[in-house]
């Protein structure tokens, strides 16, 4: 076990054995394209979060549709008594 307390994993790309080329030198297009892939993963992740889902965006328009006659509604049953 490594002196700072991680444990050595095979599914675990931060202490994996680092990756070499043939020839001994290290494999940076490896390292390169795992690189551009955690930054795709973290643009899409932040992206999913700020942008509202279709569902999401449906359901909003919906609640905004519904604004008008609920504000309607209220003022029915506010001066209902008054017409009693």
């Amino acid at each position: 076990m490594p002196p700072w307390g991680c444990i050595q994993r095979k599914d675990n790309p931060v202490t994996d054995p680092i990756k070499t080329r043939p020839d001994g030198s290290i494999d940076t297009q490896f390292y390169m394209a795992r690189g551009r892939q955690a930054r795709s993963d973290a643009a899409r992740d932040m992206v999913r979060y700020v942008a509202p889902s279709a569902e999401r965006r449906a359901a909003a328009r919906s609640r905004r549709a519904l604004v008008p006659v609920c504000a309607v509604v209220v003022a029915i049953v506010a001066l209902a008594p008054s017409w009693i």
